[in-house]
């Protein structure tokens, strides 16, 4: 699936996330800054954007996506 992050659901998932989390990084705490939306789970066809996201400054965001 092509994800498309020009898109207003997309936009409004990603915004709701930040606000949320506080505008906060979940790991190591950072306020504001360059702030990322990761998604906990992979999406799927049926369930395209979840509140299954988390705020993550740049840093730890890319973390998870090393691979090893």
């Amino acid at each position: 699936m092509i994800e498309n992050y020009n898109s207003k659901s997309y936009a409004r998932w990603r915004n709701a996330i930040f606000k949320r989390d506080q505008y906060m990084c979940q790991k190591c705490g950072q306020v504001g800054g360059r702030l990322n939306v990761h998604h906990v789970r992979r999406k799927n066809a049926a369930k395209k954007y979840s509140k299954d996201g988390i705020t993550l400054c740049v840093s730890c965001h890319k973390k998870p996506h090393r691979r090893k």
